[in-house]
């Protein structure tokens, strides 16, 4: 017991397990690797706020408002040289920014909307995934004598143009192969609920839920960027600034945008569900109606095996 006790007390820590190791390693050099990154980062950036506003006091020098300004708004980028340094990048590629993010959103519209109109297409013709000739009326009408007769009006049916009838075709297929028949419907449900799972495949629409407000929010955080950078320095009230009109237009637009395709998902994702799980329970209905067939040869196979032997039993004694 004392021994147990010192095992589990003098267990090695979980960073030197052999399962933790590696992703321990990788964990260190990638915290290594940024803090080296955002030091460069903030060397370069402290270099170019330097030089620029050296060059600001070099091309004003008589004028003392200018230098005492440029020296104010140099002592505020140094409090943060990387931030102030990432904003004039945005604020230079500020045209090429948006124009990328317009086409984004443009992208995740269009994308929703083929999407949709291709699960239509798919699903439009009802009759390929619930045929009327699979009814239970038409087994009623059509009711076969043997399990042989069933399966041969299996094999006459139109399978290329009818996806129900590949399904009943092949489950069919497996069934006479193993001579299970209570296997039928297991084999024709499995088949449909992978039909159903292809038509119900909502991931794109999912993912374009979570990627359209993200790239409006971004949009709505540039265009406000551009409007304080280019405010910079401005004797007016901020509304009153040139770029704000230009930076807020942008900001509501990607947002709106951003919000839009987000609805367009939630919609398409909700007629993609509901049109799938009709066609499913239809085809189960018509399943289950097969299966009835199966189940009513079957009983009528044992009535006729049992009259045989009662038969045979007779002609016997």
């Amino acid at each position: 017991m004392t021994a147990t006790r010192d095992n589990e007390s003098h267990k090695p820590p979980v960073y030197k397990s052999r399962e933790n190791f590696i992703s321990t390693i990788v964990t260190v050099v990638v915290l290594a690797i940024s803090v080296f990154m955002i030091w460069q980062m903030r060397s370069t950036a402290v270099h170019k706020i330097d030089n620029m506003f050296d060059r600001a006091a070099v091309s004003s020098p008589g004028s003392t408002v200018d230098t005492t300004r440029a020296k104010a708004l140099g002592k505020a980028a140094r409090t943060d040289p990387v931030g102030y340094d990432i904003s004039n990048y945005l604020q230079a590629n500020y045209g090429k920014i948006v124009s990328a993010i317009y086409f984004l959103l443009a992208a995740l519209s269009l994308a929703t909307v083929a999407r949709f109109l291709m699960f239509l297409g798919m699903s439009f013709n009802r009759k390929k995934y619930y045929p009327d000739d699979a009814s239970l009326e038409f087994f009623l009408k059509h009711k076969p004598k043997s399990w042989e007769e069933f399966y041969e009006n299996i094999q006459n049916q139109d399978h290329r143009n009818s996806r129900f009838w590949r399904v009943i075709k092949d489950s069919a297929m497996v069934t006479n192969a193993s001579g299970h028949y209570d296997h039928l419907y297991l084999h024709c449900r499995s088949r449909i609920d992978r039909i159903s799972d292809y038509l119900n495949e909502t991931a794109l629409y999912e993912s374009i839920s979570t990627a359209s407000p993200a790239a409006g929010f971004f949009g709505t955080l540039v265009g406000l960027l551009f409007i304080f950078s280019q405010s910079q320095g401005y004797q007016g009230g901020l509304s009153q600034a040139p770029a704000f009109a230009v930076g807020m237009k942008v900001a509501i637009i990607t947002s709106l945008w951003g919000l839009f395709n987000l609805g367009l998902a939630i919609v398409s994702s909700y007629f993609t569900r509901r049109i799938a799980r009709r066609i499913n329970e239809q085809m189960v209905i018509r399943t289950f109606a097969v299966c009835e067939v199966v189940e009513s040869l079957k009983m009528k196979q044992k009535k006729t095996d049992a009259k045989k032997e009662n038969v045979e039993e007779k002609v016997s004694v």
